[in-house]
């Protein structure tokens, strides 16, 4: 048995249905610059600086994406560029898809892909044909506060930073982890929580609103940022 492994990312595409509104302001300019800016400095980085590259990594972008940011994008290296939020990821029967989610604006910890993939002999052992895996803890970093930012630990099971492990079935379109919303998949597919590595960042930044619950234990040091590939100013 095989498997292939890619990371995820809507750079401006909408991926499901009910949010299709999204995709058309996502086409401003000013948005698009003030992405490309977060991509560059915190997403990108944190996925060149993994401790094991045995995945592929595919950028969702809206197929009326204006040409200066497709251009910008195919100059970076490790980027699989798809006009579609609809991309088909086909496996043989009884291979491993393995799709990790990571929005554009958002870091993963250096040995996040390396955990991932050191559980993949224990997924085909449980004999399920789909499994979640989620780290619980991680981090939130506001870059508006103070000189160089602020790190806080934080903490949710069902956070935007979850892997789907899925068996390939013959002549099936097999699911990745863009199948359902990030919240939905924990109750939709049998779950494996990871408590042992603080493996993800949510950045926060003054064109997102949302926000994921502070864990107890308040700030961590700035220095956090170096787990990420991320040089603090």
């Amino acid at each position: 048995m095989d498997f292939k492994f890619y990371i995820v990312t809507r750079f401006n595409a909408a991926c499901f249905p009910d949010r299709l509104d999204l995709a058309d302001r996502r086409l401003d300019t000013d948005w698009l610059k003030e992405r490309m800016r977060l991509f560059r400095k915190y997403c990108y980085p944190s996925v060149l600086n993994q401790s094991w590259s045995g995945f592929e990594w595919i950028l969702l972008c809206h197929p009326d994406g204006p040409g200066w940011m497709i251009d910008e994008l195919r100059g970076m290296d490790g980027l699989m560029i798809v006009h579609d939020a609809k991309y088909d990821v086909r496996q043989a029967d009884g291979d491993t898809l393995i799709t990790t989610r990571l929005d554009s604006d958002d870091m993963l910890h250096s040995d996040f892909m390396r955990t991932i993939h050191e559980y993949l002999p224990r997924y085909r052992m449980t004999r399920h044909h789909k499994l979640v895996y989620s780290f619980e803890n991680g981090y939130r970093y506001h870059e508006r506060i103070g000189p160089n930012g602020e790190m806080r630990l934080a903490y949710q099971k069902s956070n935007p930073f979850l892997t789907l492990f899925a068996t390939a079935r013959q002549d099936e379109r097999t699911d990745t982890v863009y199948c359902t919303s990030h919240a939905r998949l924990p109750e939709t597919f049998p779950t494996h929580y990871d408590t042992n590595l603080s493996a993800w960042c949510w950045v926060k930044h003054d064109a997102n609103t949302g926000g994921i619950a502070a864990k107890d234990g308040g700030g961590a040091g700035i220095e956090t940022l170096h787990q990420f590939g991320v040089k603090h100013d």
